[in-house]
């Protein structure tokens, strides 16, 4: 069933929008009407085609699978496989979305968090070892670069200041990553940061009842602001 989904301004900051191609924005966006409450759609290109662009003659199945395939290289959807059906899951849907009364996925929670939990793991090794090392085993076991970046260098010190300070965020399942970090300090300021992130490490349920830190961060900033 369609259901009616809604737009942030931010959307459109989003650095790796550049990173995919206008039909490819625009079919990502459509999905989102399509999908479940929590950004689940059948990998169906003819089912797409025929809820996105019913009267659209001008565009073929394989253009969608091509535009479907930039979605998935530039880590915008997800895809997986749940009782021998293909589906996809768009890795931000919780971020943009905000659902009053959400229905419950067909696709069970573990399932869906064990399908981010190993994204989480592929993507984190796509940045520098040094980053990833922190991240993840909270030391460093790699050579770092040579000469990392201003922005490598300022997450390197949120890192080692979540490691010290609230190391309970480090042991989630998909800690925070770089860009997460940047755009959560766009979104909020840098000042609201640790504020958060000591009451994520203070919360003894934590690691027990959530997986993202990027996502939990949300939730709790939102709680503080409304405050």
């Amino acid at each position: 069933m369609a259901r009616i989904r809604t737009i942030k301004p931010t959307h459109w900051n989003d650095r790796q929008l550049t990173e995919i191609s206008l039909q490819a924005h625009l079919l990502w966006i459509a999905t989102w009407n399509f999908s479940d409450d929590k950004g689940v759609f059948e990998n169906d290109t003819h089912l797409l085609k025929s809820q996105i662009f019913p009267r659209r003659t001008d565009i073929r199945i394989d253009q969608i699978r091509q535009w479907l395939d930039q979605l998935v290289k530039a880590r915008f959807i997800i895809p997986f496989s749940f009782e021998g059906v293909s589906y996809y899951v768009s890795r931000t849907f919780e971020t943009h979305q905000k659902i009053d009364r959400p229905q419950p996925s067909k696709i069970p929670t573990d399932v869906l968090s064990k399908v981010f939990d190993e994204h989480s793991s592929n993507d984190q090794r796509t940045i520098s070892p040094v980053l990833y090392s922190i991240v993840k085993e909270g030391s460093v076991g790699e050579t770092p670069p040579a000469q990392p970046t201003e922005e490598e260098k300022e997450f390197q010190k949120i890192c080692h200041w979540i490691k010290e300070k609230a190391p309970r965020v480090m042991q989630m399942k998909e800690p925070l990553k770089m860009e997460e970090y940047f755009k959560l300090k766009q979104r909020f300021g840098v000042e609201l940061i640790p504020k958060i992130l000591l009451a994520m490490h203070n919360w003894s349920k934590l690691t027990k009842e959530r997986v993202n830190a990027y996502l939990t961060f949300i939730a709790f900033a939102k709680k503080e602001q409304a405050a």
